[in-house]
């Protein structure tokens, strides 16, 4: 997923690195950091996205450090467990973990396969334990998403 809506300063290539001899030969191709997985935001049957709305929602330093880690999730092999972690107690929420300065941000999801991360809504967190009723809208939006997809297959 593109998240350059919410970066001051998109992402440009960077020239593959092809060294002999301590030279950079010219004519190098660009290249990208490779993904391992995708990040994707649900939609509502009617078009609605709660993420891209939260992400609107926030300050440019806020979002722009919460597409950070989005983008970590995309391209590390293994995501330390402070950017993606498994929300206990339920069967298959994890929870994107993003601060910046004293604000913790909190965006919910679930993987569709083993690549696809559908992120269902984001939050600011005030409290230790993820709200309850996050977690059941979360679940919600997962059966919708899995109910329409059914559909389509």
């Amino acid at each position: 997923m593109s998240f350059s809506r919410w970066l001051a300063h998109p992402r440009k290539p960077r020239l593959a690195r092809q060294e002999e001899g301590g030279h950079l030969f010219s004519g190098s191709p660009l290249c990208y950091p490779r993904q391992v997985r995708e990040v994707s935001f649900y939609r509502t049957k009617a078009g609605h996205c709660p993420v891209e709305e939260f992400l609107d929602a926030l300050s440019g330093k806020q979002a722009q450090k919460v597409v950070w880690v989005l983008r970590l999730i995309e391209e590390l092999e293994t995501v330390p467990s402070q950017y993606l972690k498994k929300l206990v107690g339920t069967e298959d929420l994890w929870e994107v973990r993003a601060q910046h300065g004293g604000d913790a941000f909190r965006l919910i999801g679930f993987f569709d396969g083993r690549r696809l991360l559908v992120l269902t809504s984001g939050f600011a967190k005030k409290t230790e334990k993820t709200p309850r009723q996050e977690i059941a809208l979360a679940e919600k939006r997962q059966q919708d998403y899995r109910s329409r997809r059914h559909e389509h297959e």
